[in-house]
């Protein structure tokens, strides 16, 4: 989870039936040789721990959201130093279940990384999100060219109602490629603002028209 977030949540399930209370003992963890090849957090400085916190399920309850707080080094006062800005680790441990018979999973113990921000990758981030909100408000009244340049880019689109940028999908990439040549061919219509809509309609009519021909 990113350092920003400040908070981490955790979504404890209850397996197998849901009658009846039951409950368990939750431990955090970050001694070095319990959160191998990672480096380990430090208590009240990268997270606020958990010492023995009993959690209940009641009937028909089953699940649990567990908060686990970070602090806010720069809110204090406290000046960040470069190493703290690196990856650091922690482990949940459930124990201790009731009543007799209640069994813990083999999940019954989570690794939490809590991750540097970059604000320099992020605030990049952000510029090219505005730079193609701006092309797209620039450029909403494309040329008959750059329909054809449009068709056949792969890239991220803009929700046009909420003018948001939306990343490319592995599903939306798939039908790109297998819906390019229509897309092309889409293209041939000529803009709304070519002779104040007619080109495209009559155009479009054509196509149709071609289509028809074709299948029929």
């Amino acid at each position: 989870m990113p350092r920003k977030d400040k908070v981490a949540f955790i979504t404890i399930s209850r397996f197998d039936g849901s009658d009846g209370t039951i409950s368990c003992m939750v431990n955090t963890f970050n001694d070095p040789d319990s959160v191998p090849g990672k480096k380990a957090a430090v208590e009240h400085k990268d997270f606020v721990p958990i010492k023995m916190k009993k959690i209940e399920f009641g009937p028909n309850e089953v699940e649990y959201r567990l908060e686990i707080e970070m602090p806010d080094c720069e809110e204090d006062g406290e000046d960040v130093e470069l190493e703290e800005a690196d990856t650091v680790s922690f482990g949940l441990q459930l124990s201790q279940p009731t009543p007799a018979g209640v069994k813990l999973s083999k999940k019954s113990m989570l690794f939490i990384d809590i991750e540097a921000t970059d604000e320099n990758a992020e605030q990049a981030a952000d510029y090219e999100r505005r730079k193609m909100l701006d092309y797209f408000l620039g450029t909403k009244d494309i040329t008959w060219g750059q329909q054809f340049k449009i068709a056949c880019i792969l890239g991220p689109s803009i929700d046009q109602d909420n003018l948001v940028v939306q990343e490319v999908s592995a599903g939306a990439a798939l039908w790109h490629f297998l819906a390019i040549f229509w897309k092309i061919f889409g293209a041939l219509v000529p803009p709304r603002s070519n002779w104040g809509g007619w080109a495209a309609f009559l155009v479009a009519l054509s196509l149709i028209g071609a289509v028809t021909t074709i299948i029929g």
